[in-house]
């Protein structure tokens, strides 16, 4: 459990947090999301998506770091987690559904306008991002997909856009978390996060973690393309 904490905590940033205006959609198989909304435009979406012992709420100095940077970002509450909950079906199905949360939390970014939307999961919410961005209409749509501390995923050779995985790896899972991460098509990049450093010169791990999300973000964005 502490390992794989590890990345997620390496981007709680210590930040002057404001609160995400609270808005609610319809998943495609008829359950409710609530989602904080973060940032008031942009042509660049990202849906956040919580591990299996947080909600929307311990994303919000990193929503609010993304929305700062222009994007318009969507922390959402999977079915089951505050007041969200999901259709008839969601016990019978993947993950519970909750990737139907993640589809719903898309297509909500894409009806304010966005042109792209990335996704960001962690831990659990990491292999439901994944799976969900292989379920969209639209594969295109997808511009970053970023996965924190990933558990194994579904179909990983069907997950469109740019993939970044950041990990904190020990020893004996190094392997099968490298054989997971080549079944990914390209563009790809995978990120060792450094262990903690006392030294001051030495770059933290939580400068490390946003800068590769921000520099994987950017590549995605489409007022990047001339």
């Amino acid at each position: 459990m502490l390992r794989g904490a590890f990345i997620c905590a390496a981007i709680l940033v210590c930040v002057n947090v404001a609160v995400g205006l609270e808005v609610t959609f319809a998943t495609p198989d008829g359950g409710v999301v609530h989602a904080d909304l973060y940032g008031e435009s942009g042509r660049h979406g990202i849906v956040l998506a919580h591990g299996g012992l947080a909600d929307k709420g311990d994303w919000a100095p990193q929503a609010e770091q993304l929305a700062a940077a222009g994007y318009l970002v969507l922390a959402i509450d999977f079915r089951g987690y505050g007041d969200s909950r999901g259709g008839g079906m969601s016990r019978s199905l993947y993950l519970g559904g909750r990737y139907f949360d993640v589809l719903g939390g898309i297509q909500y970014l894409l009806s304010q306008e966005v042109q792209i939307v990335s996704v960001i999961g962690s831990r659990m919410g990491a292999a439901v991002v994944a799976y969900a961005t292989t379920k969209v209409d639209d594969p295109a749509a997808i511009g970053s997909v970023i996965l924190l501390a990933p558990p194994p995923l579904l179909n990983p050779e069907d997950v469109p856009g740019k993939k970044l995985v950041l990990v904190s790896l020990p020893d004996r899972l190094e392997e099968s978390i490298r054989r997971q991460f080549a079944e990914f098509p390209s563009p790809k990049k995978l990120v060792v996060i450094d262990p903690p450093n006392p030294d001051p010169a030495v770059q933290s791990r939580e400068t490390q973690v946003l800068e590769e999300i921000l520099s994987c973000l950017a590549s995605a964005d489409p007022s990047a393309t001339p």
